[in-house]
């Protein structure tokens, strides 16, 4: 009974804050099932996508529609956009050995 609040909770929590409730772990597994090498890192991807879900102007559909994260050339990290414009300004990188989520790949 006691965990019924917790869900409201939270979202008050997060509003408080300026941030947004985060997408629920089934809808974050979808989106992380699309990700480059999902077999391997599915459930570091869906953490990470679902932090990521309440950051300003990321966006659940916008991750989905462009595939969850891909790899880095040549790196053992990955990157994924959650916004419009496509740039540099809306990458996230993640190394899922860690659980490292940075807007800069130079601290992975």
């Amino acid at each position: 009974m006691k965990k019924l609040w917790i869900v409201p909770a939270l979202g008050i929590a997060l509003a408080a804050c300026g941030g947004k409730e985060p997408i629920g772990m089934n809808e974050a597994n979808e989106i992380a099932a699309l990700s480059q090498d999902a077999e391997i890192h599915q459930e570091a991807f869906a953490e990470a996508i679902r932090e990521l879900s309440t950051k300003e102007k990321c966006s659940a559909d916008f991750m989905r529609d462009y595939g969850g994260f891909m790899r880095v050339t040549g790196e053992s990290y990955y990157f994924l956009y959650c916004g419009k414009p496509e740039n540099i300004s809306r990458r996230w990188y993640l190394d899922p050995v860690t659980g490292t989520l940075t807007r800069t790949d130079a601290e992975l």
